[in-house]
């Protein structure tokens, strides 16, 4: 006894590859819905990364956050304000600081100098896009009335044309004591810290 078959019908060929149709347009269909979800979810990933990662100005803020921790000799926190201003795809930055008492006007000078050179040095060597830096040192000054109020004592500016042509490796002493205060522009230095 043996299985004898019969031929298919033209009506159960064409049901047969109708439905070999319909599974492979349904196959299809699934990988273009797996494609577009792992497009979606790399997309979502980017994103996630570029939300993760500080900006610019993030980036900026910290290093004079970091710099410009702690509290001056007058209790004050060193830190008054730091802006950042986009100019095209460089950053210009503004800071302004509380500096130290001291007992002349020249160890104020030297306090507030070596603060600055610090602030210059961390920035232009962290290669941000930094076109400019400008940086303005408070005190608490007494008028001859006898009241006292912060002010502006020292502010200087060093832009990135000048930073870029210093010797980031050499000595980090010689370039904050010797080379930074050479290249910045002094904008303004107030009479009572004025050395003589």
């Amino acid at each position: 006894m043996g299985i004898t078959a019969e031929p298919l019908t033209a009506e159960q060929k064409a049901k047969i590859q109708a439905e070999a149709a319909k599974e492979e347009q349904e196959e299809k269909e699934k990988e273009k819905a797996a494609a577009a979800q792992a497009v979606a979810d790399e997309a979502a990933a980017e994103a996630a990364r570029k939300a993760a990662e500080p900006s610019t100005e993030d980036k900026i803020k910290a290093i004079v956050n970091g710099e410009l921790l702690g509290k001056t000799n007058s209790d004050k926190g060193y830190l008054r304000e730091v802006n950042v201003s986009t100019s095209g795809s460089q950053r210009d930055v503004q800071i302004k600081f509380n500096a130290n008492d001291n007992l002349t006007s020249n160890l104020v000078q030297v306090g507030i100098r070596s603060k600055m050179s610090d602030l210059y040095y961390k920035l232009y060597n962290s290669k941000l896009p930094i076109s400019s830096v400008t940086i303005s040192a408070y005190l608490s000054l007494t008028d001859k009335y006898g009241n006292q109020a912060d002010d502006i004592v020292y502010t200087t500016i060093l832009k990135s044309d000048e930073a870029e042509k210093v010797n980031w490796k050499a000595e980090e002493f010689t370039v904050k004591s010797i080379v930074l205060p050479q290249l910045w522009s002094t904008t303004y230095i107030d009479p009572a810290i004025a050395v003589e």
